[in-house]
């Protein structure tokens, strides 16, 4: 279905595209030597095994940054009140906190033993 993360970005919705290419360029910034592809249909950075994926869905956007990343950040991501599970955290399109996304993917970029499983 997509062939990169371009092509990912591309198919959405275009009013979306603008905070996908931000959210992008945030995590391409913090991962420099991250290969990105698309695993699962989902934009992807990859160091040995999967870093970080990211999925646009209809009414927000879904970050996996693996679970070690999500505990580091869950005590910031209860006071946001944004949406989390063990892997996954959900942020609406109306409030994209790059700042945060970019802390994440530095933790994850600091700590790359740690994959993602989801």
């Amino acid at each position: 279905m997509f062939n990169s993360i371009d092509d990912y970005i591309a198919q959405q919705d275009p009013e979306k595209q603008e905070i996908l290419w931000q959210i992008y360029n945030v995590i391409h910034t913090a991962l420099p030597n991250a290969k990105e592809k698309i695993v699962w249909q989902m934009p992807t950075w990859w160091d040995g095994y999967n870093l970080i994926h990211l999925s646009a869905q209809k009414n927000y956007i879904l970050l996996f940054p693996g679970q070690q990343a999500i505990e580091r950040f869950a005590t910031i991501l209860l006071a946001s009140e944004y949406h989390f599970s063990k892997v996954a955290i959900q942020f609406p399109y109306s409030s994209v906190p790059l700042k945060l996304i970019q802390e994440i993917a530095e933790f994850v970029n600091a700590n790359a033993t740690m994959a993602v499983v989801a």
